[in-house]
Order: structure tokens, then sequence, then C-alpha cells
């Protein structure tokens, strides 16, 4: 209650400045007492919204309230996060093998030890079995993006091995996974930048986290970070959206990742590189948002959805503790070190 009372009166402190300077506008009043604070937030959050965009343009709303606000109170609006999407933010597809390719590189050793120990397949191949599994997992993923109910890699694996004629109960998908072993693609990578950039903001104290719109559970993409020697810079949120049950940009991921970290949305960062997913589903579920665009690259997503404005863009992500400079004064070393949690 009380932090909502000095979040609310910092609010209002800056929409009467705001309003003042305007001379056309009128701000919310301030609550007097924490217990009138909780009644009158979301007051604020809307006219702040309207006045915002008043002032500076629906396209500059966010950005110069969240510089006023970081200006008048570092108490309230501390950095604690910084969450990352993973493909393409973190790691570099450019040059990696068709997904057809590495798939049937997985699926001959599959389709040997099913023949062999679950279920003669004198019917079906290993290129018929990964064909079926890449067309439903495909599938899955279209019904996903209309949806935003994730696609689930292990589901799909299970109802391929039916529809080829093995019986519900033999499938052992655990096993299967492990003859599947999952390892990076050939030619996937992470980025420079990353490896040089993710160090230098742990140092900091500032918690990192991950959380990305695979279909596979996260303990599979680990191999990838482990591979990459990014593994331990997310010791406490790695979220693949299948866990969760729903794709970026539904609230429910985002949401997990704060509760992983013990969090406030308003001391998150959130990083990646797509308009919708990444952009739009971090700032609704309160947070700030930086989009990583790519030289020659164009968003597929921007020309659907002109009116998602990122917070901040970056083309590499050195650039992003600039930013952060601006944002959170003093987020150097004010993280989780020196405030009673762990770093």
């Amino acid at each position: 209650m009380v932090a909502d009372y000095r979040r609310v009166r910092v609010w209002g402190q800056l929409f009467g400045d705001l309003a003042g300077a305007r001379g056309t506008l009128t701000a919310p009043l301030a609550p007097t007492s924490p217990a009138d604070g909780a009644h009158v937030a979301q007051r604020h959050a809307d006219a702040g919204a309207d006045l915002a965009r008043a002032a500076y343009g629906a396209g500059e709303a966010r950005r110069p309230m969240l510089e006023l606000w970081a200006i008048n109170t570092k108490e309230v609006y501390m950095l604690k996060a910084i969450l990352f999407d993973l493909d393409h933010t973190l790691i570099d597809w450019s040059e990696a093998e068709s997904w057809d390719t590495f798939l049937r590189r997985r699926f001959d050793p599959v389709w040997d030890f099913v023949h062999e120990n679950m279920h003669p397949l004198y019917d079906a191949t290993a290129e018929d079995m990964q064909v079926s599994f890449s067309f439903m997992l495909r599938t899955a993923w279209r019904i996903g993006t209309r949806t935003l109910i994730a696609p689930n890699f292990l589901y799909v694996l299970r109802e391929t091995l039916t529809t080829i004629g093995v019986s519900p109960e033999q499938v052992d998908v655990p096993e299967i996974m492990r003859i599947f072993d999952w390892q990076p693609m050939q030619g996937e990578r992470a980025y420079p930048d990353a490896l040089e950039v993710l160090p230098q903001l742990a140092a900091q104290g500032v918690e990192l986290g991950l959380v990305t719109n695979a279909s596979a559970p996260m303990r599979y993409r680990d191999q990838e970070l482990a591979a990459f020697d990014l593994l331990g810079y997310f010791p406490r949120c790695r979220i693949a959206a299948t866990e969760v049950g729903y794709l970026k940009p539904h609230r429910a991921i985002f949401q997990r990742a704060l509760e992983l970290l013990g969090v406030a949305p308003h001391e998150v960062v959130f990083v990646g590189d797509n308009l919708e997913a990444d952009i739009k589903g971090a700032q609704q579920a309160g947070m700030v948002a930086v989009l990583r665009a790519h030289e020659g690259v164009v968003d597929e997503w921007a020309s659907d959805a002109p009116e998602i404005t990122p917070d901040g863009t970056i083309h590499t992500l050195h650039e992003l503790p600039a930013l952060l400079d601006g944002w959170f004064p003093g987020w150097r070393h004010n993280g989780r070190n020196g405030h009673g949690g762990a770093a």
C-alpha cells in the first residue's frame, strides 16, 4: 500500500508539473495518504496516459514520462532485472542450417530406436516420420499465432508417433528425446555482443532472465545456452512459452517472469527483436521495452502494427547500458547487490 502511495504521489507531481507547463491540461489530484493511494492509482494511470499523449504525441508518450519519473524519484524507479528474448536477440540464426535439415538428422536415430524398441515401422520411413512431425508442428504454430496458445514440441512428437502406428502406451517421450539428442543447429551461434555485454550487466547486480516463444521445454533449449556459455547468466528465470501455455505477447508469460524474479513490472526492462511479441507484450505487462533492430532486416510485424512504438531501439547490445543510464540514473551497482538480494 505504501509503495502504491509513493508511486502515485510521484505521478501526481509529474502530471501537475506537466499540466502547468502546458497551461491547458488538468492533472489528477495526488493522494494525501497511503490509504487514499490505492483508490486513485488507476485514475492516475489512465489520466497519465492521456496527459502524456496530449503533451508529447502518442509515439513519444512513454519515454519522456519514464525519464521524468527516473529524475524525480530514484527510490521508486529502480532497475532490478533485464529480461531478454532468446532467438534473434541473443542467438544468431542467420547462418544456421534449416529447421528441416536439422530435423532430418535428428529423426534418423529416432526412427531406428522406435522401429527396434517400440513398434516395427515397415510402412513408414524416417523421412515420413520427420515430414509428419514438421507438418503437425507448423499447424500448431499457425494456430498459436492466432490464439497465442503455445505449441508443444513433445505433444506433437507423441502425436506423430501414434499417427504412424505406435500405440500411445508404447510411446516413451523422455527416452525418444534422449535419442533425439537436442543440440544447437549447425551454424547457430551466440551474438558476439551478447557474450560481451551480458557479463557487464550481471556485474552491476542486475538480475537477468530469458523469455522465449519456444515450443520445446527450456531444459532442451538450455543445451544451446550451455554450448554458447550463456546458461550461467540466467540462474533463476528461463521461460519457454510451452511451459506457460501461452506465447508472447500474452501477459501470462511475462507475469511468470516477474514472479520468478520477485520484481515489479516498472523495475524491469525487456529486450527483444519482435514488435508484436516482445515490445507490445512487455509494454502491456508494464515493462520498459527495447527493440533490438537488425541492420537490413525488416520486422515482419512492423507493417501490421505501426502503433507499436518501442521505448528504445538498439542495433547492438552495446547500446543498451546508455539507454539504462537515461532511464535509471544510478542503476549501475544498484540492482539486487546492496539491496538485500542475491546477485
